[in-house]
């Protein structure tokens, strides 16, 4: 059970995604099973934190959203265990930025002349922090991982706890947006 949530070791930087426009979110499930059996959960506990306070923020909108869909926080006899551990990678980032000018060039033949853009354009490539938050719910009792949901964005630090807080939980209500998921469907 705890392989599943070896470490949050990079949970400080993961959601700290104030700043950021786009949060990429995904989810994939065990089509077999009937999501509407479970009725509890229960956080699996992370011993390796960078950042407590991250560890808060992302546990406190996990359990938000369960709540809303409907489960209820339990001891040890939930019918699901959540576990929360994340990442951070990088991702290469191409900008090109350009203006528009005017000038007079050739065109349409060798004495056709026209007047026409010669802009100029800067292209910059860099690689940027990216964060990714998992999120997997494991039958207690069949000690099966049965969802998983993603969330991801490039980090900024630039933020209030008040913003991270709402960054981190519009991430995790996005990526539990359609649970519970249908038997049999994806």
């Amino acid at each position: 059970m705890k392989r599943f949530l070896a470490t949050v070791t990079a949970l400080a930087g993961i959601l700290l995604l104030a700043g950021c426009s786009t949060v990429e979110t995904k989810a994939d499930w065990d089509t077999a099973v009937d999501f509407g059996q479970y009725k509890t959960f229960s956080i699996i506990p992370a011993k390796e934190v960078q950042n407590q306070m991250v560890r808060q923020r992302v546990e406190s909108a996990i359990v938000a959203t369960l709540a809303e869909k409907g489960l209820t926080r339990a001891g040890e006899d939930a019918d699901l265990l959540v576990g929360a551990y994340g990442s951070v990678g990088s991702q290469t980032q191409i900008d090109t930025y350009g203006y528009g000018g005017y000038g007079y060039g050739y065109g349409g033949g060798w004495a056709h002349g026209y007047w026409g853009g010669t802009g100029m354009t800067t292209t910059t490539v860099r690689e940027v922090p990216v964060g990714t938050l998992v999120v997997d719910l494991i039958d207690a009792k069949a000690k099966k991982l049965v969802w998983r949901g993603t969330a991801s964005s490039v980090i900024s630090g630039s933020s209030s706890p008040e913003q991270m807080q709402q960054k981190i939980n519009g991430a995790v209500d996005k990526m539990f947006y359609k649970y519970p998921p249908k038997p049999g469907k994806k």
